[in-house]
């Protein structure tokens, strides 16, 4: 910006630019303060994400965790105590096909380090329009690790039969496990 033009004893005087003392200090600040202010958004952002991440992956772990562990049980039930597929978990240790100790192993183990329970085994009461199937809900809970929640699980097992044989067994996802 430059001054107007002067007279000083009747001579006009040149137009000098105006002088702004301490004008590129104060910008190089504030441009600093954006820059560092956008920087820590970014890393914010970032730890966000990997937070994010690493919870959900925490989750797929328990998920496979559950689904192996019921995939082990069934497979289990159905080799060496198919009795037992069709009748829900309270009549088990009155149907004579398993041993006490057969049925502790039945409820509860161990799988890739994480210890499970069996929650339900529930054939569904009212019969399908087809006779040769049967579905049953099956529900697991897992232990709670290392900072994860203790979480369940639901399945839909449907058999065919008889002599009964699982067709599928289907996972109907997570939820928090109750005690």
């Amino acid at each position: 910006m430059f001054r107007p033009l002067r007279a000083a004893n009747g001579r006009l005087t040149a137009a000098r630019p105006l002088r702004h003392d301490g004008f590129v200090m104060p910008l190089a600040s504030l441009a600093s303060l954006l820059f560092l202010l956008g920087g820590l958004s970014v890393q914010s952002l970032g730890l966000q994400g990997r937070l994010q991440g690493e919870s959900q992956r925490r989750l797929e772990v328990s998920e496979d965790r559950l689904v192996s562990a019921a995939q082990m049980l069934v497979a289990e039930i159905q080799l060496r105590h198919a009795c037992l597929l069709t009748l829900p978990r309270e009549r088990w240790p009155g149907a004579g096909c398993a041993s006490d100790a057969e049925l502790t192993r039945l409820t509860e183990g161990n799988v890739l380090g994480s210890p499970w329970r069996l929650r339900r085994w529930q054939p569904q009461a009212e019969p399908s329009a087809d006779p040769a199937q049967q579905a049953i809900d099956l529900q697991i809970d897992l232990a709670a690790a290392a900072g994860s929640p203790a979480l369940g699980s639901g399945f839909a097992l449907k058999l065919t039969g008889p002599p009964w044989r699982v067709r599928s067994l289907l996972p109907q996802g997570l939820r928090e496990a109750t005690p």
